[in-house]
């Protein structure tokens, strides 16, 4: 049941988004025609513009409604409204009428932006944690799939219609009614969930409200953080979706609606990104794989600027680029679902969706003040973004360098480590306990433990001495380090455990769950978990163990029952 339930999840969300590019890629080639390159750049602001305003205005509803009635009914009702938005589209291209173009657009805007909260906010509620982030790679690889299907569809029909006596739009969107009626049919296979909060109030255009949820969003560890980037992510995509076309036809002299077929490159690189991110993460989050990914791109970027002359190193780099892409994006979505509370899901959600939105909003600001205000070529202008993107790239990496430490341990010991340690989620946060006997252990406890859980470390004897391989501990991953000698009076020694459970009880107030290491003799782990004891911290424990297998140890982290 959930298996059908998903893949008509999948298909349904496919198809919405084959059709909002398609439709959106033919009103800009219909808007294009005989335009210079100034006028280009307008014209592309005004439909990212009028395309990402509805994402904005109707985020709080979206994210309430999601939250109060059956996310089914949600999607079914969307779909209803889509077959009306494409029948007038095909009419306003029928009539070639600029402002009914227009206005089509903004309403297939609203309607997926109702759609958005619904179709993410429904996975957690249909699978369980092990299945979401592989879930997340395929919607997000339907996502870019549907993307290069939509803009190819659009050039390869303008041109094949183009001959016939009636206008060669008309065609093209007609195909946009036919998906839109199959995706309709195909909703009603989504099973409904058993949640739903009808006392959940619904709200309209406030900001405050969507103020206060991004500011709740701080109590989660990275949540907010990771709302913010996938943010930054969609004015990357929506700068490369819209420039695309100007860097074709001024860039590499080509006809401008060949820009159809080459953005279908970056959203094949990120269909492939996403779905091998969703594979190699398994069962944990690695929000680690975002900073790389960034860091990917602004490289990326760069070389589009040194290689613009070549069309061989052009296509290299969109599918690297959108590589890149796909591993950026999986790992923030999977975790912002995962760690969002149940009852405030959809409204996160759409917190999530209105900044996504305000960033193809300034992608809107940012093709106009490069193009028609500084004058820029398109691929100068993908020098500047480069530039912004590694300054940005290089801040996330500092930020998550425990994340990002930890994933280079599994990478590197992963002959040593055993199988995935699964922990239960909690509404609040958890704190588990593991004891380590030296440097080397403490690496393997790292690499092991959940990616999504925070680490901190605890050396309760100064004279042990970590070796080279294991100074970065102490640079990634919160460390704090024991400095009273072994003489010292009990109660000064209490003093600083009491301290120190403070400092987890501070940590505590926010999701996700921590996890303690301490590296000491057994006497003074056990005096420290006592104190953390008597403090009211209730502590979940891991045992370390390992096995032989072949001719090396084999090392595992087993939950131990309280």
């Amino acid at each position: 049941m959930h298996k059908k339930s998903f893949q008509a999840l999948v298909t349904t969300h496919f198809l919405t988004i084959i059709n909002d590019n398609l439709y959106k890629f033919l009103l800009v080639f219909f808007l294009l025609e005989g335009k210079t390159l100034t006028e280009n750049a307008k014209i592309l602001s005004c439909v990212s513009f009028f395309f990402a305003l509805p994402f904005l205005l109707l985020a709080p509803l979206a994210g309430s409604l999601s939250d109060r009635y059956q996310k089914r009914n949600i999607i079914l009702a969307t779909r209803f409204i889509e077959i009306v938005c494409t029948l007038c589209g095909a009419y306003f291209f029928f009539i070639q009428s600029v402002l009914g173009g227009y206005i089509v657009l903004i309403i297939m805007a609203c309607h997926t932006t109702v759609f958005g909260p619904a179709k993410m906010g429904i996975l957690p509620e249909m699978l369980p944690l092990e299945q979401l982030s592989r879930a997340n790679g395929i919607m997000t690889a339907a996502t870019y799939t549907g993307s290069i299907l939509g803009s190819c569809f659009a050039p390869i029909l303008v041109d094949l219609t183009q001959h016939l006596h009636i206008n060669n739009y008309i065609w093209p969107a007609m195909l946009c009614v036919v998906l839109s009626i199959i995706s309709t049919v195909i909703s009603f296979h989504i099973r409904p969930s058993n949640i739903k909060n009808f006392s959940q109030k619904i709200t309209f255009a406030s900001f405050k409200d969507l103020w206060k949820i991004l500011k709740d969003t701080r109590q989660i560890h990275y949540l907010t953080t990771s709302i913010f980037l996938s943010a930054f992510f969609l004015l990357i995509g929506a700068y490369i979706q819209l420039e695309i076309i100007s860097f074709v036809e001024f860039t590499l002299k080509y006809p401008k609606h060949y820009g159809g077929y080459l953005f279908p490159l970056v959203a094949l690189g990120v269909g492939v990104g996403s779905y091998i991110t969703g594979r190699i993460s398994g069962k944990d989050i690695k929000l680690s794989y975002t900073p790389l990914a960034i860091i990917g791109i602004a490289l990326v970027f760069m070389g589009l600027y040194i290689f613009s002359y070549s069309l061989t190193f052009v296509i290299l780099f969109l599918l690297l680029l959108g590589f890149f892409g796909g591993i950026y994006q999986v790992p923030l979505h999977t975790y912002i679902q995962y760690v969002s509370p149940e009852h405030k899901r959809g409204q996160i959600l759409a917190v999530n969706n209105f900044l996504d939105f305000f960033g193809v909003l300034v992608t809107a600001g940012v093709v106009r003040v490069l193009g028609s205000g500084l004058h820029l070529s398109p691929e100068a202008s993908f020098l500047c973004l480069g530039w912004i993107v590694l300054a940005v790239g290089i801040w996330s990496l500092w930020l998550w360098k425990e994340s990002v430490y930890r994933l280079f341990l599994a990478f590197i010991l992963k002959k040593q480590l055993g199988p995935h340690l699964k922990v239960p989620k909690s509404s609040t946060a958890q704190c588990y306990f593991i004891k380590a006997g030296s440097f080397r252990e403490v690496r393997r406890i790292l690499a092991m433990l959940p990616k999504i859980m925070r680490g901190i470390v605890f050396i309760l004897d100064e004279q042990l001495q970590p070796v080279w391989t294991t100074q970065l501990i102490f640079h990634c991953v919160p460390t704090v380090v024991n400095h009273l000698e072994t003489t010292v009076e009990p109660e000064v020694w209490k003093a600083w455990a009491i301290l120190q459970a403070e400092r987890i009880q501070m940590m505590l107030h926010k999701l996700p769950d921590v996890g303690i290491v301490c590296l000491g003799t057994p006497e003074n782990i056990v005096k420290f978990e006592s104190v953390l004891l008597t403090r009211n911290i209730q502590l979940h424990h891991i045992l370390l163990s390992h096995k032989q297998k072949g001719i090396q140890n084999c090392y595992t982290l087993s939950l131990q029952p309280n």
